[in-house]
């Protein structure tokens, strides 16, 4: 009951709204998109009201890694308060190195404000904030990917055509 109060997720999986009658009790509550220690650190977050000690730890290079699994993860699980939450920690993070990960993620995970603090960061720093395909096509590859989709990242791979203009 207390993890189906704290996501609208959980709820629908816990309680069967849109289950048919007969299905496989075994549900894969990850999706393929969230990791063990993700939900792991989900289900600490849903228990404790705080987030877990990998998102605390003090490699910074695994803090930031698992605040990334983290923000997916409660986007996933429809868990606004934690994708806030490390949204916030992540925008700790926002650095030449990191931004554009980190901006991908903001725009594939609808954190607008995430998302704005990146572009800000970059206008500020004078840095270009292009579309990394490696990050796209592995973000694509945790949500499933549509034959729109595709379409979408092809043009995103292709040069502007003021990116022609200045090699021609």
């Amino acid at each position: 009951m207390v993890v189906a109060a704290q996501s609208p997720w959980f709820e629908g999986l816990l309680y069967g709204h849109g289950r048919e009658a007969g299905e496989s009790d075994l549900v894969d509550v990850g999706g393929g998109v969230v990791g063990a220690d993700a939900f792991h650190g989900v289900l600490h977050f849903i228990y404790n009201d705080e987030l877990p000690t990998t998102v605390t730890a003090k490699s910074v290079k695994r803090r930031y890694e698992a605040t990334l699994r983290l923000f997916e993860a409660a986007d996933y699980y429809l868990m606004d308060r934690l994708k806030m939450m490390c949204a916030i920690r992540l925008g700790d993070f926002i650095m030449d190195s990191t931004v554009d990960t980190i901006e991908e993620y903001a725009e594939a995970y609808s954190c607008k404000e995430l998302e704005q603090a990146c572009k800000n960061f970059a206008e500020r720093r004078g840095v270009s904030l292009l579309p990394n395909l490696e990050i796209i096509q592995r973000l694509l590859s945790r949500v499933g990917a549509t034959h729109a989709t595709r379409r979408i990242m092809g043009v995103a791979a292709a040069p502007s055509t003021s990116q022609q203009h200045a090699t021609n």
